[in-house]
């Protein structure tokens, strides 16, 4: 941990206590036991999603290695915690469709099937809700309603932004194999951690393919697949078009991925993945893959189709170093410019903190949002609060657009957008509004 310290601790202490469990376990017993016979053993406890990794880390709580008393906070699934329980238990509001399967008309009637599915879910809430020892939070919304309701609710996702599978199949998983990133590999090690946000940075490769790489602080660090859904939705979006930079992922695993791991991969998938591995990476025996989770969704700065790296100006002339940050920046001026028209959004944030709930509840589709600053708050300054047509706070501008939206309104600049009913879980609730009206004064 000391050597390491932006790897998981988590991770490297759970993993500490399935070996100890194991040597609990063969306490006393007569024969030969090696120490392939024990990696075998925590691998396979490891790979089980029955939640016995948090039985066995809990039961060694005085044996681990770390034994600050730091916060530990785990993410889970309803399936993985029983027999578990927690001081604190926070239940986020999902945006699968109910049931899972559903690709029908919400008013289609239920099937035997159906109900019994949404059956099962509630059973699993009643477990999630049972996990808690002293603190309970559930945040519901739409679908944790139509559970309760027993209708139907199709995904609710899509306009939270791009995302890609939650399997390894979206990833070119050999990238840092290959003889010209496997050094790579030392970065990843030495900078990379859990939570770490990302940027997927599209581009066209010499066959005229959209392909798409992994971004952590413009150092490449992983490759998407052809057949990841990111990279899909992109070349069918922005055919002749910019390509857009989308923020909002962050590393969700580092995984150490064996030649033997990708040659059983090939196997099981039909890839070819072994065969991008280069003799250097075969003779260290692993590489990582940096694994990714969260929505991406399109950043001020766009990268243009041309298979250079930099920018281009107007008439395609590559344009490198700092002049191609004076273009970034001009771009990203006249998009701020901009902002603030008829049609254009303005994201709020905040929606469902405490206090704003009889505010919000009467917050239909179509309800006229106006906007006020407020240069006392003590977080921000540039806050602008978002008030509905009652006068009644219901959210804040984000913190991104806030300063640009208080600058134009001390100059006399008043809008009034439109809420269109969708509301995120992301930063306690968030939304985007559709403005309407512009006044200047």
């Amino acid at each position: 941990m000391d050597e390491h310290p932006n790897w998981d601790r988590y991770y490297l202490d759970l993993a500490y206590t399935l070996v100890l469990d194991v040597l609990d376990d063969l306490e006393g017993e007569v024969g030969n036991f090696t120490y392939a016979d024990l990696a075998d053993q925590v691998k396979d406890i490891a790979q089980r999603d029955d939640g016995q990794c948090y039985k066995i880390y809990a039961r060694h709580s005085d044996g681990r290695i770390d034994q600050s008393k730091r916060l530990n906070i785990v993410l889970t699934t309803m399936h993985k915690v029983k027999g578990l329980e927690f001081d604190s238990v926070v239940i986020t509001p999902s945006y699968a469709p109910l049931p899972l399967r559903n690709e029908l008309d919400n008013n289609a009637p239920l099937t035997p099937t159906d109900i019994e599915d949404i059956e099962e879910e509630r059973r699993l809430l009643f477990v999630a809700y049972t996990r808690a020892r002293k603190m309970l939070r559930v945040y519901k919304w739409r679908r944790e309603f139509a559970v309760e309701a027993a209708t139907r609710m199709r995904r609710a996702d899509a306009r939270m932004g791009y995302r890609d599978s939650e399997e390894l199949d979206k990833l070119f998983l050999s990238y840092l194999a290959t003889q010209t990133a496997f050094g790579r590999n030392a970065y990843v090690s030495e900078h990379l951690s859990r939570n770490d946000p990302l940027t997927l940075a599209p581009y066209v490769n010499g066959a005229g393919q959209i392909r798409c790489w992994v971004k952590h602080q413009d150092y490449r660090v992983a490759s998407l697949s052809a057949g990841s859904r990111i990279v899909r939705e992109i070349s069918r979006n922005y055919q002749g078009q910019d390509l857009p930079l989308l923020s909002g992922v962050f590393v969700s695993d580092i995984l150490v991925w064996t030649y033997e791991d990708s040659e059983r991969y090939d196997r099981e998938h039909g890839t070819n993945f072994s065969q991008n591995w280069c003799p250097e990476a075969i003779a260290q025996g692993f590489v990582y893959v940096v694994d990714f989770a969260g929505y991406a969704h399109e950043s001020p700065v766009t990268v243009r189709q041309a298979p250079v790296i930099g920018a281009q100006a107007h008439d395609n002339t590559p344009v490198h170093g700092q002049d191609a940050m004076e273009m970034a920046q001009q771009r990203l001026q006249a998009r701020r410019a901009n902002r603030f028209v008829v049609g254009g959004m303005i994201p709020i944030c905040g929606i469902c903190a405490s206090g704003r709930q009889s505010a919000v509840e009467n917050l239909a589709a179509g309800a006229h949002i106006h906007f006020e600053r407020e240069p006392d708050n003590s977080f921000d300054p540039n806050a602008v609060k978002a008030l509905n047509e009652r006068g009644e706070m219901v959210g804040y501008v984000a913190r991104k657009f806030a300063k640009d939206l208080g600058d134009k309104m001390q100059q006399g600049l008043a809008c009034i957008a439109e809420f269109d009913g969708n509301i995120s879980a992301e930063h306690f609730g968030s939304s985007l509004l559709r403005i309407i009206q512009i006044n200047q004064h």
